[in-house]
């Protein structure tokens, strides 16, 4: 049984398929297994565009990165119109906390995509922060997409 998140009901698409729950990702365009993780970014991708207006055609999940040396992958990133990164969200699973860790994790997919909002939730707390000038600055609330700069 999926825990209730602190999001709003969306359309995220179950099936039972093989004995397995399956949850379809609208990006990749594929049935996934239903992981507490995967549950969260589909929610959140799904929150995201509905709520805060992001267009699924400028998202990307499972986005590869490659730092030192190594291959990541950011859970959810938002692009403007002019295809730069714009948001990335790490998403995690409701039971972990959201840690100094999680929080570092998602420091460094900023040095790799410079993206102008972070996003960091469990699915039962999200927070968003810039990194402007070398400095966090937590924000109240996440902004909505057209109120993101498209031209710079």
């Amino acid at each position: 049984m999926l825990p209730k998140l602190n999001l709003p009901d969306l359309p995220v698409r179950i099936k039972r398929e093989s004995g397995e729950d399956k949850v379809f990702d609208p990006i990749r365009k594929k049935w996934l297994l239903l992981t507490p993780e995967e549950w969260v970014r589909q929610s959140f991708l799904l929150y995201m565009n509905h709520i805060h207006h992001y267009p699924l055609s400028l998202a990307q999940t499972e986005k590869r990165l490659k730092l030192n040396n190594t291959i990541k992958r950011a859970d959810i990133v938002f692009y403007d119109n002019l295809l730069k990164a714009r948001v990335i969200v790490e998403c995690k699973a409701p039971e972990i906390k959201l840690s100094k860790d999680v929080f570092e994790q998602l420091s460094r997919y900023y040095f790799a995509l410079h993206a102008d909002v972070l996003i960091v939730t469990n699915g039962m707390e999200h927070f968003a922060f810039s990194y402007v000038n070398n400095k966090v600055k937590y924000l109240t609330e996440i902004p909505d997409f057209k109120s993101l700069s498209l031209t710079t």
